[in-house]
């Protein structure tokens, strides 16, 4: 005869059964769609990252670009930026009164393998004429970074007269590679 089992082993097998079943499920199917999800949400992230590589690009590009308005363009050999300076300052000179008293040779200091070539200026002359000039080497001129100016006045007891000086200093930066070829 058959034994008739009770409603309460039966209930019991059923809650086995559907623990195994849900056990089942869960490792055939359900661990693999979570492992894909993952890896689809890894590749989307990617596929955003590698879609803004040109925005950053396009970003630090700006930045080198205003690093080389700041400290002057390092295209140009410091050769030809010397020249340049020099070129401007007498046209500039010439136009508006104003006189060169000093061109130094330019002095050159290693820094962290970069090579800094400062030359000095001394002008005479007027005040407003020799801003203006400053003014225009800052904004207008691919000659170098201004790094210091001083103002200052003479008295001459010969003629007793007062003058007024302008010494500039202005230094370029120039790329280790460079350096063999400027020196």
């Amino acid at each position: 005869m058959k034994k008739a089992i009770s409603y309460k082993k039966k209930n019991q097998l059923l809650i086995a059964i559907i623990v195994f079943a849900i056990i089942v499920v869960y490792n055939l199917s359900i661990v693999k769609t979570i492992d894909k999800y993952e890896s689809y949400m890894g590749l989307k992230e990617q596929i955003k990252t590698v879609s803004m590589i040109p925005q950053e690009i396009n970003v630090l590009q700006n930045k080198i670009s205003t690093i080389n308005r700041f400290f002057g363009d390092d295209s140009d050999s410091s050769i030809n930026k010397r020249e340049l300076l020099i070129d401007y300052t007498s046209n500039y000179c010439e136009d508006n009164d104003l006189s060169i008293r000093l061109i130094n040779e330019p002095s050159y200091e290693y820094y962290d393998n970069v090579l800094i070539e400062t030359n000095q200026l001394i002008l005479q002359g007027q005040f407003i004429q020799m801003v203006k000039y400053i003014d225009n080497l800052e904004k207008y001129q691919k000659t170098g970074k201004i790094s210091s100016l001083h103002f200052y006045k003479e008295y001459n007891t010969r003629t007793k007269e007062e003058k007024l000086y302008l010494k500039v200093f202005i230094q370029n930066i120039i790329n280790h590679a460079d350096e063999n070829k400027n020196l």
